[in-house]
């Protein structure tokens, strides 16, 4: 990518979100941009619509001990320009979900909001992707001031399978206990013949935490 081309980018991002546009930084093949949370969806939809971005990575961090707040982190590339970004911005603890924009967003704004009850304002599905049924209601793992230690009573909170109905449609279950080796997961198809009129997935029955249990070990340890 040439300089030329990254200036290009740099001065719609300037001129799309003005002072929403905190900081800077750009290398050889790439560049990091933190953005107010205000202007995420605005920049998000320029990159996207007018420069080929695709999402790689969408995540959060805790960063409250530290004096900081929620900060969300996408990875962005741009195969046509060999371009990587990394554009990150601070909440304190909701933002405008980006799925309407970029459907990419929908799992990965889900699982924030599961284990780091970030709101994604605005997510057209924003039911549990990652905490089983009985998880309680307003406990997110991956917060710093959770414990693992922590006795957690558990809830009965049934989820809410999206289902439809009319003549000839059936609801066809399908695990989540498989035969095999796969991994275990839950599929819940509504069916009117051989068309498939919706599918409801559920995974996340292998999920032991790992991310939570190493968060204070050593990069050896965590290896």
């Amino acid at each position: 990518m040439s300089a030329e081309e990254l200036d290009g980018i740099v001065t719609e991002l300037r001129r799309e979100i003005g002072e929403g546009l905190c900081s800077l930084t750009s290398w050889e093949r790439g560049m990091s941009c933190k953005v107010r949370a205000s202007s995420l969806s605005d920049a998000v939809g320029l990159l996207f619509t007018k420069h080929g971005a695709s999402m790689l990575s969408m995540h959060a961090t805790d960063d409250r001990l530290t004096g900081g707040q929620f900060t969300l982190h996408l990875v962005l590339s741009f195969p046509a320009k060999r371009l990587l970004l990394m554009l990150s911005t601070e909440t304190e603890g909701s933002f405008r979900s980006l799925t309407p924009l970029v459907y990419y967003a929908n799992w990965y704004e889900r699982e924030i909001m599961d284990m780091f009850g970030i709101e994604a304002a605005g997510h057209p599905d924003p039911r549990p992707l990652v905490l089983f049924e009985g998880w309680p209601r307003g406990a997110h793992p991956l917060r710093k001031d959770f414990h693992l230690a922590d006795a957690l009573p558990p809830e009965t909170s049934p989820y809410e399978f999206r289902t439809v109905e009319g003549d000839g449609v059936f609801e066809v279950p399908v695990g989540p206990v498989h035969a095999g080796v796969i991994e275990p997961g839950h599929f819940r198809f509504s069916v009117a013949g051989e068309p498939i009129l919706n599918l409801e997935i559920r995974l996340g029955y292998a999920h032991r935490g790992v991310e939570k249990s190493l968060e204070s070990a050593s990069p050896g340890k965590a290896l």
